[in-house]
């Protein structure tokens, strides 16, 4: 008897098999020799275009993913967005709008590609600007002709992220190389580094200001590490790692720049003779169900911000924090909340001082891939981000934004450098804004309310910034001399309240100080009549005008939102998406049994997840307020102690929508 031989695997079966490894490299140009023989699938066309997309070949990717579209009947049509985000990168922004409007009309949700659409056209305008601008410097010194990023500060030394070449002539099997090197992008793993902080002009372009690879703890990083961020005075940092034991833990990376693997943090501690204490895993690291990276400690050390795809997020990754409790332990992750993150992705975020927050998204409207943003605020109280606009941002990704005294350093993959991704430096001009610091108080006992709804306008600009009050009942806003603000602020159990604050006669290097009062609601009072319950019209809106949501439902005791509320808000975001300029209150509120206080609480998270549901189908932040009125409108006599029916009751539990602005 003989065995039967073997049968072998398929040139597509191999080529699967890399790709599924992310070996791009490898993977692509076994793609292209099924295709140029004639036996592809439509999906072949896909993973070659995926292959050419995370190579950074993207005219071979637009071309390839069209392709697949034009030869598939199945194929998802999401995939123009991802088009349309590659004709952004290299700066066809009219075709990439085409792209865009193609999802859009096979969908009938043209809210999903808005901001998109809205970044090609500020991308053309921002382009077309001659004004004389900040000059970004391409830290040749620093730079390889592959990956550098990721500048972070620690004393007079700088600290980045690397792959640059392994080291040709040191003798290594081909198994051992095969094992360092990413088979992503051909290069080698991640790496940290550190560089003195000599002055381009003083060091020489022969010198590489003394570079060396940094480890604290060890030689324990198999794979990528890097970036890391310092506590204020040096003695601990913060690192993102991908480990050798989840090296088989295939997962969506943060971006392209860090890796197939999950991400995970961990710190260090400098022990008594100024070295590194064995690493730490950070203990919310989960690395068999999402990544957490790129750490960002505010400048006080409470505060630690980074990335992650954990769930609860809006969308791909987002900026999260943890707040150091008393004891030096991090409080559970926060979400930093709708105003920063989007469905997309937010990544590499930094802090400047302990208030100004600069991270990247893909997401924002911006000019292609990623763009740099910064945020005014703290935890989940910001003013909107703004886009950096050039020379900061180009077509391409930009990300990982680090100051220090008015020095900064980015990084970027635009034409004209010297690898994939450069860092460049460049010199803040002098500070020419004010620090506004907002605190509500109750006007009952001055005590301050934390959390309270806050919204702040320019007079001169009249654009809303939407945020939630801190801790400690503040807000802090970066404001310009000569001005007029106007602070509106609302809580649960209290009437709403505004005032103005003036920034004439201040200095640039001046904080000014502002307190807000509210006064308690006044008590219950029963609505003669039961409100409307109003379908969506198709009509005009009258500012002041009040209406019920019908069928907007929840569970008892509950506050998530369930299929059938989210169709009847769905008809909502609807109106809200034909009359762009309509402002809301979105008002929650239930019947009088349970406490007064309990209610007040459920009634406003209910509120708020309306909104947050309204904000993730892609309704400004700006236009929708959350407002909880526990039991304290009802509309018939079913106050606290009096016998009513089930359905008296259910009269009173109802979600109402207030216009505010037509």
């Amino acid at each position: 008897m003989f065995s039967k031989a073997q049968e072998q695997p398929t040139l597509e079966n191999l080529a699967d098999k890399r790709y599924e490894r992310f070996e791009f490299v490898s993977a692509a140009p076994i793609y292209e020799r099924i295709i140029k023989e004639g036996k592809e699938k439509a999906q072949v066309h896909y993973k070659l275009g995926y292959c050419y997309e995370m190579m950074q070949q993207y005219e071979n990717a637009i071309n390839t993913y069209r392709q697949y579209m034009y030869m598939s009947d199945s194929a998802d049509v999401q995939l123009w967005t991802r088009i349309g985000d590659l004709q952004k990168i290299m700066k066809r922004y009219e075709e990439a709008k085409w792209s865009y409007n193609r999802y859009a009309e096979k969908t009938n949700n043209y809210a999903a590609v808005a901001k998109r659409i809205a970044g090609c056209d500020s991308a053309t305008i921002w382009l077309a600007d001659t004004a004389e601008k900040l000059s970004l410097v391409n830290e040749r010194l620093l730079n390889t002709d592959v990956s550098d990023w990721g500048v972070s500060f620690n004393g007079n030394k700088l600290v980045f992220t690397s792959d640059h070449p392994i080291e040709q002539n040191k003798p290594m099997s081909e198994k051992e190389r095969a094992r360092k090197t990413f088979g992503r992008n051909g290069h080698a793993f991640l790496k940290m580094y550190e560089a003195d902080t000599i002055p381009a002009a003083q060091a020489g372009d022969s010198v590489r200001m003394n570079i060396k690879e940094f480890k604290p703890g060890g030689d324990t990083y198999v794979y990528h590490a890097g970036p890391a961020t310092f506590t204020a005075n040096g003695d601990t940092v913060y690192f993102t790692i991908t480990n050798e034991d989840n090296n088989l833990l295939y997962a969506k990376a943060i971006t392209r720049s860090v890796g197939t693997r999950k991400l995970e943090l961990y710190y260090a501690v400098k022990n008594s003779s100024g070295g590194w204490n064995t690493p730490v895993a950070f203990a919310y690291n989960k690395v068999k169900y999402y990544s957490i990276g790129h750490a960002a400690l505010a400048k006080n050390g409470s505060l630690l911000y980074f990335a992650s795809d954990m769930p609860g997020g809006y969308g791909g990754t987002d900026i999260w924090f943890c707040r150091k409790t008393a004891e030096g332990k991090w409080d559970k992750p926060v979400n930093c909340g709708a105003v920063i993150n989007t469905p997309g992705q937010e990544a590499f975020p930094t802090i400047v001082g302990d208030t100004a927050l600069y991270f990247s998204s893909n997401e924002h409207a911006g000019l292609g891939g990623l763009d740099i943003f910064s945020a005014v605020g703290s935890d989940t109280a910001w003013q909107l981000p703004v886009n950096l606009k050039p020379p900061f941002n180009s077509s391409y990704d930009d990300f990982y934004c680090a100051i220090a005294n008015r020095t900064g350093y980015l990084a970027s993959d635009r034409e004209g450098g010297l690898g994939s991704d450069d860092i460049y430096s460049f010199i803040l001009p002098p500070v020419e804004h004010l620090l506004l610091v907002n605190t509500v108080y109750s006007r009952k006992d001055s005590s301050v309310l934390t959390g309270a709804h806050v919204a702040f306008t320019c007079a001169a600009v009249a654009v809303d910034t939407v945020c939630t009050a801190d801790t400690k009942g503040s807000n802090r806003f970066e404001v310009h001399k000569n001005n007029t603000y106007v602070i509106r602020a609302s809580y649960p159990g209290y009437v709403s309240n505004a005032i103005e604050v003036s920034t004439s006669g201040y200095k640039p290097v001046d904080t000014v100080y502002a307190q807000l009062y509210l006064a308690p609601v006044p008590p219950p009072v029963i609505i003669p009549t039961k409100p409307k319950v109003v379908p969506m019209p198709d009509r005009h809106f009258e500012v002041g005008e009040t209406f019920v949501l019908d069928k907007l439902y929840y569970d008892t005791d509950k506050y998530n939102i369930r299929p059938d509320a989210a169709r009847e808000l769905d008809k909502l975001v609807a109106i809200l998406n034909k009359y762009p300029t309509i402002e809301i209150e979105l008002s929650s509120h239930t019947d009088s049994r349970g406490s007064d206080e309990h209610n007040m609480i459920l009634s406003q998270n209910r509120a708020k997840s309306a909104v947050q549901y309204l904000i993730k189908k892609g309704i400004a932040v700006t236009r929708v307020v959350a407002a909880g009125y526990g039991e304290t409108r009802l509309t018939n006599g079913c106050m606290n102690g009096i016998k009513c029916s089930a359905k008296e009751h259910q009269m009173n539990r109802r979600t109402e929508v207030k216009i505010l602005k037509n």
